[in-house]
């Protein structure tokens, strides 16, 4: 991705918060929570779908990581599926299923992070470390101890812009492949 120049290498523990705080140490029993878990992940988009509402006391057991919005949630089922995705939602009652690792940016932008996680070369490395067979699956420190190298301030601001302006792109070729879609139909 920022092949070109010398910039530091670093682990993404390096970049980010470490561990989130515990949904048990900030929801009560019977608070109203919105849960996330893997299937709320669309793993071709890399975007969330929902949530599902529940009383915390009720919520599954794996309702353990209290998220905000910018967190990056990675899958550490099946990491070749990619299902990792940036936290849209404004919400402050918004809880992850502990299969994923939450990657809160401190030392550099989120986008540039998300960047990071959905390259080819991350789910390549995580699929070279994961253990089991019936449910292969990776830990948060093997997504933390991934090294990447960290461009200056100014060159992720610079590509956040550009990767904004491709999604635009995008949306303005998708809708007008759905109106030619329409168009043919008729």
């Amino acid at each position: 991705m920022f092949c070109q120049g010398d910039y530091p290498q670093v682990k993404i523990l390096d970049l980010v918060v470490g561990k989130v705080a515990s949904a048990k140490k900030v929801f009560n029993k019977n608070d109203t929570i919105k849960y996330i878990d893997i299937s709320s992940i669309d793993n071709k988009k890399n975007s969330m779908t929902g949530y599902t509402e529940y009383i915390f006391l009720e919520a599954p057991s794996r309702a353990q990581q209290h998220i905000v919005k910018d967190d990056i949630l990675v899958s550490t089922v099946r990491p070749n599926l990619r299902n990792v995705a940036i936290t849209t939602y404004e919400y402050d009652n918004l809880v992850a299923s502990s299969g994923f690792c939450v990657l809160r940016a401190k030392n550099c932008l989120p986008s540039f992070l998300m960047a990071v996680v959905t390259s080819n070369e991350f789910t390549d490395e995580m699929s070279k470390v994961v253990t089991g067979a019936n449910y292969p699956a990776i830990k948060d420190s093997d997504v933390f101890n991934y090294i990447v190298s960290l461009p200056p301030l100014e060159q992720q601001i610079m590509f956040e812009q550009f990767t904004k302006e491709v999604d635009k792109s995008k949306v303005v070729v998708q809708n007008r492949f759905d109106d030619a879609q329409i168009l043919f139909k008729v």
